[in-house]
């Protein structure tokens, strides 16, 4: 093997290792040996299929690490929409289960009231029922007495018809005067009856309450006027007495007690009329308490239909409750698998990002300063976007899904992967971490503010935040212009040496 070959074999060598593929594509083994050259031209055959695969697989790859950091960017978006969205679900379902709650125990509160409610009608209802019986005992007792004062008005008129004729029968005016005696005994009895009735009467009426205050008044003037007949009774038996002591003088007493007779009579007609009139009043108040009684049984059919209603929207009110329980427990749920998520991101998001940066910056898979580029390019149109939905946010006072962690947002998983080799550039890549990191602070701050419906502290973390932005814009265009001016330089790799 002669020296040349040698020399050609170990460039050949050094393109591998040093991963320049596209100078060992155009590369061919010569040799000037006749039993090398077929044996050169087969490895030179073999070398370049072995290339054109090498370089075919770069490309791939090439093409794959920039999709993987888009996926790990999508999903961290979807990260913190599912963080809002959760946080947003969690709150609604913390106020809805206290409202259902509240709303629960109301309507049972509402319930028990509407049972107090439905046993006092129905107490009302029978006591209302009670008093009507009551009532139509009195109108009873006042018929009857009606019916004594037609008797005695009958006997009054006997009398008198007959005392001409006793101004010459002494003896057989005694004898009437000895029935008179004994008559006005027995109204004497129908009076005391009378005055127990009214007595009762009072009593019953006592008890009626609201409704038994117009029987107390009749009841009161049944026994004035009983008391008032047992004083016309008493009258009497004293004129009967006189007629018994002053028989000899039967003529004046015979027109005394025809006098008397004619006033008791007048009495007992002025008492017919007042038991009369008290008959009508009685009747009066029983077709009232019966309209009050139809009334109060319209209201507790209506109560009782009310209850059933009632009852049967406290029963859908638990059921209501239980949903709202399960749904408060499913989004405990979604908020495990958010941070489940969010520990997987965290993780093995990391460790793609961090892998596939390192592998972005070999010699062999390395990025291109156009990739790198393109790159800071979709960073600052990122961080533009990012700004806008702040704005959006203070704008609307609603809230949307904003990164508010410098290393999960689609720059900053290639920020924290990847290092650029360029002594300059590097500068102004170290410079981005802070203002980066202030930049996206500002998220959590606005969206506070925002909760808190204080639009002028938002819209002073928002202007914050854009002067942060306008300021890593600008340092990422100093990156893009200084990567353009390396040439075929590579940002991250030091000039291969050859």
């Amino acid at each position: 093997m002669d020296h040349a070959f040698k020399q050609q074999l170990a460039a050949v060598l050094a393109d591998l290792l040093n991963g320049n593929y596209e100078h060992m594509l155009i590369s061919a083994l010569t040799t000037e040996d006749e039993t090398d050259k077929n044996d050169v031209q087969n490895f030179n055959t073999e070398f370049k299929a072995f290339t054109n695969s090498i370089n075919r697989n770069r490309d791939m790859v090439r093409q794959l690490l920039p999709e993987i950091f888009n996926v790990i960017s999508t999903l961290a978006s979807v990260d913190i929409s599912l963080q809002i969205e959760s946080d947003n679900i969690s709150r609604q379902m913390s106020n809805l289960n206290v409202v259902s709650k509240r709303f629960k125990d109301e309507f049972k509160q509402i319930e028990s009231a509407q049972k107090e409610n439905a046993g006092l009608v129905s107490k009302a209802s029978e006591q209302l029922k009670q008093g009507s019986d009551d009532i139509l005992k009195i109108d009873a007792d006042l018929n009857t007495g009606k019916t004594m004062i037609d008797d005695i008005q009958v006997t009054l008129h006997e009398l008198t018809s007959k005392s001409a004729d006793m101004s010459g029968e002494v003896d057989t005016l005694i004898n009437l005067t000895k029935k008179i005696g004994s008559t006005i005994g027995g109204i004497k009895t129908i009076a005391d009856q009378t005055t127990l009735l009214a007595l009762n009467a009072s009593v019953e009426a006592a008890r009626a309450g609201q409704a038994g205050k117009g029987f107390a008044v009749v009841a009161q003037e049944i026994r004035s006027l009983s008391d008032n007949t047992k004083k016309l009774l008493d009258t009497l038996n004293g004129l009967l007495d006189k007629v018994k002591t002053s028989s000899d003088n039967s003529k004046d007493s015979i027109q005394a007690t025809s006098g008397s007779i004619s006033a008791i009579d007048k009495k007992a007609a002025l008492l017919k009329d007042n038991m009369e009139m008290n008959n009508k009043a009685t009747q009066n108040v029983k077709a009232n308490i019966r309209d009050i009684y139809d009334f109060i049984q319209s209201v507790s059919n209506l109560t009782s239909q009310t209850t059933q209603i009632i009852e049967a929207g406290s029963s859908r009110v638990e059921e209501i409750y239980t949903v709202v329980q399960d749904v408060s427990a499913v989004s405990q749920e979604i908020g495990k698998v958010r941070d489940t998520f969010d520990t997987i991101m965290s993780t093995s998001g990391k460790k793609i990002t961090t892998l596939s940066g390192s592998i972005m910056q070999t010699r062999q898979m390395g990025i291109s300063n156009q990739g790198f580029i393109e790159i800071i390019q979709k960073a600052i149109m990122a961080h533009q976007k990012w700004v806008q939905t702040a704005k959006d946010i203070v704008r609307t006072m609603k809230l949307s899904p904003l990164q508010s962690d410098e290393h999960k947002c689609a720059f900053g998983y290639y920020y924290y992967s990847m290092t650029p080799a360029n002594l300059e550039v590097g500068r102004i890549w170290r410079d981005v971490e802070r203002i980066h990191h202030d930049l996206h602070s500002k998220g959590p701050k606005i969206i506070a503010a925002v909760m808190k419906n204080d639009r002028r502290m938002a819209e002073d973390y928002l202007n914050e935040a854009v002067q942060n932005s306008q300021i890593i814009v600008g340092m990422f265009e100093n990156i893009i212009q200084l990567t353009k001016n390396l040439g075929q330089t590579s940002v991250f790799l030091p000039p291969v040496r050859r």
